[in-house]
């Protein structure tokens, strides 16, 4: 269902929304889209801000975090109340978004609907809108629609007998009746619809060669015509596995009894269940076997080997050993630096672990079967260790770098350069693909171009932080107090001004200057805060003044302006008077600190 629903987000001009709902129609009633539905939201300037604010939180989040790990986080004390403002944005974003969703229109094969006609609330209208759509999405829906607690696939697997179940498992109301009643004893019913369904599917697809694994059952009875649970569909399978009608490949090893814990583990467990395999039961090797086997060996290896299934065995326990090494070595490479592929090169993994602990049998049929997927995999596996060089380290490394530490601040800051932008999409798109080792020539090449633009900008901003805080020293020093300060008062404020800049940018081994470790975004801040620390250097200036120097005077121009100033006239008579005032203070001999 959510594969099939498409949440649009367009501007909330009425002419323009109206338009792009007309058009979303016309592709509406295409045959090729007669299953999707199109959820068109107006997005206004409220939820363009709260979603501006949310990243630029969570950017300096993340900057904060580094920062902390590195022992550097004692610049930025407002790291607790960047959170608070993150956790607000979400909350208000999420409540727009749900006002927005209540307030907008959905189209379904050529026909839309306003959301808030179909109920008083949003819940309300969600739940009329999947009345209206399920029938003609799911149309074997009822079939499946059972409730479940999650344990029914164990319960079946790990009972004497099959009396005693839950009630789903029989020929009641809420029951897919799995179990029937024959004479004095209950046995499984393979003829009960939804089995047929599932056993049907497995058929068909194992006819063809096809490898069904659960990740695969459970996209197809998951999907548009179906839409039933992932535990309906393992009861189906437990009670198909108990009757052996089918038989489980989880990890290399072939399963053929329900009592077998690798078996059960295959159906109950979520991660071995996606990755496992279903076939109709088969009692013995056959001929055909064999020879599938060593066609599917020689397509492997180039190798030609004996008919044989001793020989069959050894050869495919040999290269899962040699396989299992490289599986090894690039499993720690993938996870030290989080890459894509980790869960295909694990689950390899204990599949060749699992062959030279298989039978001959088995491992007959898991050639012949499962040959050609074998092959593919090798292929893969291949490419992926062909590709995780120290060179390609490098430009992985540097890509991740990039996406994780100023994406986000190019993006932000530079919205109108629209090739930039879309490198920065395209390279974190890449990274993150399953097939990332194919793209590590674009990804070197989109990484220069941007690091390329970014290393422009992180320049020009540096000069222009060290230039203002350069500048600040001067004026700091050059102020006709500041000869006559202790050394700790001077070393003090130069301190807090040169913090801010480092004078000679180091790019050499980074990319970020290894003199003053500042991303881009905290030199912008650095750049925003100059008013801020002028004032703090003006006042420490006054403080010292005040506690060394006789007769000071603060005056306070407020006092002697009024906020509302209308004429020429007013204005005269107001700076009169205290030019009288400044005047008398400063023939009396005193000092005048303005406030």
């Amino acid at each position: 269902m959510i594969r099939k629903l498409r949440i649009l987000i367009i501007s909330d001009d009425k002419e323009e929304f109206d338009r792009f709902c007309n058009e979303k129609k016309k592709d509406s009633r295409q045959e090729s889209n007669k299953n999707r539905i199109y959820w068109i939201l107006a997005q206004n300037d409220e939820i363009h801000r709260l979603i501006d604010e949310y990243f630029r939180s969570d950017n300096m989040i993340r900057i904060h975090e580094r920062l902390a790990s590195q022992g550097q986080l004692a610049e930025y004390t407002c790291f607790s109340e960047e959170k608070i403002r993150k956790d607000k944005s979400q909350r208000e974003l999420r409540k727009q978004f749900k006002i927005s969703a209540y307030y907008s229109v959905t189209i379904f094969r050529g026909i839309a609907n306003n959301v808030s006609e179909k109920g008083k609330d949003f819940p309300e209208s969600v739940k009329s809108l999947l009345n209206i759509w399920i029938p003609d999405l799911f149309q074997k829906f009822s079939i499946g629609a059972k409730h479940l607690s999650g344990k029914e696939p164990r319960n079946i697997l790990n009972a004497v007998n099959l009396n005693g179940l839950p009630s789903v498992f029989y020929d009641t109301k809420d029951g897919l009746n799995l179990v029937i009643k024959q004479g004095d004893k209950y046995i499984a019913n393979t003829n009960a619809g939804i089995s047929q369904e599932i056993i049907n599917y497995i058929n068909e697809k194992y006819s063809y060669g096809e490898k069904v694994t659960g990740k695969m059952i459970d996209s197809h009875f998951g999907g548009i015509g179906y839409g039933w649970e992932r535990d309906i569909v393992r009861v189906v399978l437990a009670t198909l596995f108990r009757a052996g009608i089918i038989e489980i490949t989880y990890q290399g090893k072939r399963y053929k009894s329900y009592t077998e814990p690798g078996g059960k583990e295959a159906i109950v467990n979520n991660n071995a269940y996606k990755v496992s395999t279903f076939s109709p039961r088969e009692k013995v090797s056959s001929l055909k076997h064999i020879k599938d086997a060593c066609f599917n060996y020689e397509a492997i290896t180039g190798k030609e080997i004996d008919a044989e299934e001793n020989a069959i065995t050894q050869a495919l326990i040999n290269l899962a050993i040699k396989k299992k090494d490289i599986l090894l070595s690039l499993d720690a490479k993938l996870h030290a630096n989080n890459f894509p592929c980790q869960e295909f090169v694990n689950d390899f993994l204990q599949t060749m672990s699992q062959i030279p602990h298989n039978t001959p049998d088995d491992c007959v049929k898991y050639l012949a079967e499962e040959g050609k997927s074998l092959k593919i995999n090798l292929e893969k596996l291949t490419k992926i260790d062909n590709a995780i060089t120290d060179h390609n380290l490098e430009i992985l490394n540097n890509a991740q770098k990039i996406i994780s530490e100023f994406s986000f601040a190019l993006k932000n800051n530079y919205p109108e350069e629209k090739e930039l932008n879309e490198k920065i999409d395209s390279l974190k798109e890449n990274i993150e693909s399953e097939d990332f080792y194919n793209r590590i020539s674009v990804i070197a090449k989109d990484s220069e171009r941007i690091i390329n633009f970014y290393l422009k900008k992180y320049k020009a901003i540096h000069k222009q932080r060290d230039d203002i805080y350069h500048q600040l020293e001067e004026m700091a020093k050059g102020k006709s107090d500041w000869s006559n300060l202790p050394d700790d008062v001077q070393e003090g404020i130069l301190q807090m001004i040169r913090i801010k800049y480092c004078g000679k940018i180091d790019l050499k081994c980074s990319l970020v200057c290894s003199t003053c470790r500042a991303n881009i975004m905290q030199m912008e801040s650095d750049i925003i805060a100059e008013n801020a620390i002028k004032e703090r250097i003006i006042q420490r200036l006054d403080e010292f003044i005040v506690k060394t120097v006789e007769n000071i005077e603060r005056i306070i121009l407020s006092d002697y302006f009024t906020h509302n100033i209308s004429s020429k006239k007013e204005f005269k008579e107001q700076l009169n008077k205290f030019i009288e005032l400044v005047e008398s203070l400063l023939n009396e001999g005193k000092k005048i600190i303005f406030e």
